[in-house]
């Protein structure tokens, strides 16, 4: 929202231009469902990744590599609020995956195919190796355009968004404006979509799982069922978001730093609960992990349990 009103000049507050952007979303996923939601974000994706890679390589050789602080001389408290902030959705949230899962499953009801273990996998990995480096680059497009800067950020979403394009038109010239304001907006736009459909559509599937558990339940959501629970989940969701963004609306780094912090903090829950999914019953042997992956992901769910109980002890009792 804060993108679109900076790019656009328009004098709506962010909570009413979040709003209409909820419902665009929503008005795409009633017309074409998860067919549409595909197409879009394959569309959207691919123009984020052709001008974000071209900002990155641009701005590459205008950096300065050794006056970069690589790390902390000093953890403050600050340090590890920002660091807990950054990892929580570095490169994104861990319940992606389920979300992902689900997507597979409407895939096969939507075309018929059931993919293979291999094709899931490749798949997966694809846009999750794909996430990473998107952030990678989105890491160095910050560092070589704030670091050193000693620039103080508006607290609103608009005054924010406005700051960030003008340090890039500042590094790269005045031309690469529109490429950075593409690839920032293609990115939030895919995110908010990708969101207003993923939430709606776990939880239906998981009420679905609980309220009819003789029924045989699906991820088609064509299913009339999951149609009343997908829409009034989502309901909610805009509610909700809409509500928490007029509330929190000047304050625009307290509202990333709750939710990718509270990301951060459910991560060891989600890990351990993808782990014994993974390797639970209802898996076919052959489709689960080999005893390598399943040993990473149990020290994994360790270490990200021993970072979330580290950093409450930090945050509240240090």
């Amino acid at each position: 929202a804060g993108l679109l009103k900076a790019a656009l000049g328009l004098s709506l507050t962010p909570a009413w231009i979040a709003a209409a952007l909820i419902a665009a979303c929503a008005a795409l996923l009633a017309a074409g469902q998860y067919r549409w939601l595909d197409a879009i974000n394959k569309g959207v994706v691919l123009v984020l990744t052709l001008s974000t890679m071209a900002a990155t390589a641009l701005l590459l050789p205008t950096i300065e590599w050794g006056a970069m602080q690589w790390w902390p001389q000093t953890w403050a408290l600050k340090d590890v609020a920002f660091a807990a902030a950054v990892v929580g959705w570095m490169p994104s949230a861990i319940d992606i995956s389920v979300w992902h899962s689900l997507w597979t499953l409407a895939r096969r009801a939507q075309t018929g195919h059931a993919p293979t273990v291999r094709e899931a996998l490749f798949d997966f990995h694809l846009g999750y190796l794909g996430t990473a480096a998107l952030a990678l680059c989105f890491m160095v497009l910050g560092a070589g355009t704030l670091f050193g800067r000693g620039e103080t950020f508006a607290a609103s979403a608009g005054g924010f968004s406005l700051q960030v394009i003008n340090l890039y038109v500042r590094a790269l010239g005045e031309w690469a404006r529109p490429v950075i304001g593409t690839a920032a907006f293609a990115v939030m736009f895919s995110t908010t979509l990708t969101v207003v459909d993923g939430f709606p559509r776990a939880l239906a599937v998981l009420v679905r799982r609980f309220s009819e558990p003789e029924q045989p339940w699906t991820a088609d959501d064509t299913h009339p069922a999951f149609r009343r629970i997908y829409w009034a989940s989502l309901a909610v969701l805009a509610v909700g978001a809409v509500a928490l963004i007029a509330l929190l609306l000047g304050q625009l780094k307290r509202l990333v730093d709750v939710a990718t912090t509270l990301s951060f903090l459910t991560a060891p829950a989600l890990a351990w609960l993808n782990h014994r999914a993974m390797t639970g019953a209802h898996v076919p042997e052959a489709a689960r992990p080999g005893p390598g992956l399943r040993a990473f992901s149990a020290v994994s769910v360790a270490v990200l349990t021993c970072f979330a109980v580290g950093y409450i002890y930090v945050r509240f009792a240090h």
